[in-house]
């Protein structure tokens, strides 16, 4: 490409919540987690880490279902603090390579 061309990068952070809650607790990697959206039972989950998955549980399930499937599940509400740390992080290294920085954001 030539000078005065424009270019775009795209960052995909798949499981973006589960992976700030990691970030938060990383004595968690390796466990059966889930991101869910709220406490309680009828929590739905979001995300599930591959020890999850392996055990049955997905996105989708209330919390109750996939700890019936995976009894030794870590079921936690979306982490907020987390994610804005995680967000603020992300925007932060994508600011040394361009000076515009857009964000569409889908943090399941």
């Amino acid at each position: 490409m030539g000078l005065g061309r424009s270019r775009i990068a795209c960052l995909h952070a798949p499981h973006f919540a589960l992976q700030a809650l990691l970030r938060a607790e990383p004595e968690r990697r390796g466990c059966a987690l889930a991101v869910a959206d709220g406490a309680g039972p009828r929590a739905v989950l979001l995300a599930v880490s591959p020890e999850a998955t392996a055990a049955g549980a997905r996105p989708g399930l209330f919390a109750a279902q996939a700890q019936a499937l995976c009894p030794a599940l870590v079921v936690r509400p979306r982490p907020a603090a987390a994610l804005r740390s995680a967000y603020e992080t992300l925007f932060e290294a994508a600011a040394a390579f361009s000076p515009v920085v857009r964000a569409a954001l889908d943090d399941g």
